[in-house]
């Protein structure tokens, strides 16, 4: 596993380590918006996109199947 990604602010590397009761306080406070939390998550899986952590499938007898990696 990689180590921490070194170009990460403490800002992002708080912001990723927040449980969802966390996140929500944080929101309802004004203190984070949706933005600032959804792009150090997204920076965050794109520093690990090597594991693959973001794989979804779905297939159901009318649809094809869809798989998406990050």
């Amino acid at each position: 596993m990689l180590p921490p990604d070194p170009s990460s602010t403490a800002r992002e590397r708080q912001l990723c380590a927040l449980s969802a009761v966390d996140y929500v306080a944080m929101r309802r406070a004004g203190s984070v918006s949706c933005e600032e939390y959804a792009r150090a998550l997204v920076k965050r899986a794109q520093y690990y996109r090597y594991m693959n952590q973001w794989i979804c499938e779905y297939a159901s007898p009318r649809s094809p199947r869809l798989l998406y990696r990050f």
